[in-house]
């Protein structure tokens, strides 16, 4: 079903499916801004990709722009340079000519990519270290209830004459 009017959106399946959403039902939206909006949900799609699925919101553009303030606007700008050192420089001037507040040079988007591995990694050797834990603590119990078990057994042996030679072939 296609969009009728502003303040009608299209939600994602398991979007609808957390929120308990159906369509003809409102959502209220908090945009990055702070400000929220009521909107109709004229439908519930599903587009096989993932990341529009888990929480994807499709609205006119216009109103977008509108709610966000951004008509006219580019909400980011990539810049590709031939020498990456060159960067900082640029950043200088892209602030002072293009009046932009908020720009990351190349080296800050790595460190925070770089800094979300190092997060994983940490998680994954924690994962790795509880299961080496519980593994050793599982052979040390079998090995105790087996040495245990023995004990008995060498002990029955012993009691009705068995030498010890034998026992421990």
């Amino acid at each position: 079903e296609t969009l009728s009017r502003e303040n009608d959106i299209l939600i994602s399946y398991r979007l609808a499916e957390d929120l308990g959403a159906m369509a003809g039902g409102e959502a209220t939206l908090v945009f990055e801004n702070g400000r929220s909006k009521t909107y109709r949900i004229k439908g519930i799609i599903r587009t096989g990709a993932m990341d529009i699925d888990a929480s994807g919101v499709v609205m006119y553009m216009d109103e977008a722009n509108r709610v966000l303030g951004l008509s006219g606007k580019a909400s980011i700008i990539m810049v590709k340079l031939t020498d990456r050192e060159l960067a900082e420089g640029y950043r200088n001037i892209m602030k002072t000519e293009l009046e932009v507040t908020h720009v990351k040079v190349w080296k800050e988007e790595i460190e925070s990519i770089v800094g979300s591995m190092n997060t994983i990694k940490k998680m994954t050797d924690t994962v790795i270290a509880v299961g080496l834990f519980a593994a050793a603590v599982s052979v040390g119990v079998i090995i105790y209830v087996n040495v245990i078990y023995r004990r008995r057994q060498i002990g029955i042996m012993k009691a009705i004459g068995m030498k010890g030679s034998l026992i421990f072939t």
